[in-house]
């Protein structure tokens, strides 16, 4: 049985399983929300209800400044898992993505100075991508995610752990990059703004680039 991801057995409780996690390091949340075309001086401090009764939702992007990071986070949206969104924020840096979606796809971007680093699907984790795609195997060893074992996927008795949380599991190796414990209140009340990028095709969001 993994252990870490636990803790995050939240996200899935607070209908967070389809949208995006966006961890930024040393930007500032202000420059971050414009590459998301996003205007900060517009944006308005919304509980999770608010966000889901917007005019514009989903077509927002919410923030938080936890310091050395920014979290940006989108609901029924991927634009943060977007390889060219992402090398436009991370020359000099790194982030990490965590996107999920209603096609039961749980995707983990780490991408440094602009570049895909490891990228893969939670419910194939032994098909990793990037210019070092074993980097994370040890804590995906730990965590549950298992990047070795191909699962018969229609044999329901055999699903292996991860399948049932996919999620958390993302959201615990994101933590082991950045550090950072999420938890609902981050989340609950955030500066939200609308975006006027375009929503990510889906193929775009779907290479290692």
């Amino acid at each position: 049985m993994g252990t870490g991801y636990q803790s995050y057995i939240w996200a899935e409780k607070e209908g967070l399983n389809y949208g995006c996690f966006t961890f930024v390091r040393d930007r500032d949340p202000a420059e971050i929300a414009r590459l998301y075309g996003a205007d900060p001086q517009t944006a308005q401090t919304l509980t999770a209800d608010e966000r889901r009764t917007h005019p514009a939702y989903p077509d927002l992007v919410s923030w938080a400044d936890l310091g050395e990071w920014t979290l940006l986070f989108e609901e029924e949206r991927a634009r943060g898992t977007d390889p060219v969104l992402l090398a436009g924020l991370t020359p000099g840096t790194e982030a990490v993505s965590v996107h999920s979606n209603v096609l039961a796809h749980y995707r983990f971007r780490y991408t440094v100075d602009g570049r895909t680093v490891t990228y893969f699907d939670a419910l194939s984790p032994y098909a990793r991508h990037g210019t070092e795609p074993d980097r994370f195997v040890a804590p995906m060893q730990r965590i549950g995610l298992d990047p070795d074992v191909q699962p018969d996927l229609d044999d329901c008795d055999d699903d292996p752990e991860y399948v049932e949380y996919a999620l958390p599991m993302l959201l615990a190796l994101a933590e082991h990059v950045t550090g950072i414990r999420l938890n609902p209140e981050t989340l609950g009340t955030a500066p939200t703004a609308v975006t006027a990028l375009p929503t990510v095709p889906q193929l775009a969001a779907d290479g290692p680039e």
